[in-house]
């Protein structure tokens, strides 16, 4: 079983400029007002020129507190953990127990069907055969799921996209289509919480369930507590960081290329370290002036 890494500590810089923190390079930014819109830019219906100021939006109401930090952390709950089968009701995320029971699995499969439709789609810009189809329902795995499922809990180490089904072929129904992969149910950020309940018959993948939806994730992506007190103790730190702007991009690291210049999206939450508890050197990098934070990465074990 792949463990969640009992402490890693990466310096990164938040808003100032670090030994840990990639600078962006400098780019050239055209005030909008100096760009004639109606001659180089084409406006949906409904929207306006002044739309596309930031001073349309920028009004005084914008500035009032709309939600505590309290109201804000029940309001995710309730809005965001609420995962709901045929059988299994509804429940928040954090509330899965240690075992359930197989008919949940089977359900939430059952939400994530093989149908006549799907077998009209081009995969890999290619047309298939039955074999195929079979192939990837015998993958699934739905007859090996027991009476009773040993629940699991992790994290995603990267951002990559949740599946309708554990491969990673790209499907369409038109053949040179290149946007729109119908096998893809969302996409899921770094370190994000989830409840592994299945794996694929070849071993690659995971059905989970997170924060909205169930799917398949690649097991590579994922770092598996060792507890779900641990994975419940990671997800509500005391003291913690969260990317407020577009994103934050971590150092080049020859030592962990795991983490090596992964990009750390907005609204990512990090366990802060204290700085009396933090080590002076990460991987031959001295942590002076650097905020230090914990994250999960994917181990041998």
């Amino acid at each position: 079983m792949k463990k969640l890494t009992a402490v890693l500590l990466l310096a990164i810089t938040v808003l100032c400029a670090g030994t840990s923190c990639r600078r962006l390079e400098p780019m050239v930014i055209i005030p909008q007002k100096d760009i004639p819109q109606d001659t180089y830019i084409r406006l949906a219906d409904g929207v306006s020129k002044e739309m596309t100021y930031a001073s349309y939006w920028q009004k005084e109401e914008y500035d009032k507190t709309v939600m505590s930090l309290s109201q804000i952390s029940k309001f995710n709950k309730e809005n965001l953990n609420l995962i709901s089968t045929k059988t299994g009701g509804n429940m928040a995320l954090t509330d899965y127990p240690e075992t359930i029971d197989g008919g949940m699995v089977r359900d939430i499969i059952d939400l994530l069907p093989l149908t006549d439709e799907d077998k009209e789609l081009f995969v890999n810009t290619q047309s298939v055969n039955a074999d195929y189809w079979a192939r990837l329902e015998r993958n699934i795995n739905k007859d090996g799921v027991p009476s009773r499922v040993n629940v699991k809990y992790g994290f995603s180490t990267q951002r990559a996209t949740l599946r309708k089904f554990p491969t990673a072929d790209y499907a369409n129904d038109e053949i040179d289509d290149l946007y729109y992969d119908k096998f893809i149910m969302s996409d899921y950020m770094p370190f994000t919480p989830l409840v592994i309940i299945h794996e694929s018959a070849d071993g690659e993948w995971y059905l989970i369930s997170m924060y909205g939806y169930s799917g398949w994730i690649q097991k590579e992506y994922t770092a598996v507590c060792q507890s779900k007190n641990e994975w419940l103790k990671r997800q509500t730190p005391d003291d913690f960081l969260v990317v407020t702007g577009n994103q934050i991009t971590l150092a080049d690291d020859p030592y962990c290329k795991e983490l090596s210049l992964q990009n750390v999206p907005m609204g990512t939450k990090m366990e802060l370290v204290k700085a009396e508890d933090a080590p002076e050197i990460i991987n031959s990098r001295a942590t002076y002036g650097d905020y230090i934070v914990k994250l999960p990465v994917r181990q041998a074990d």
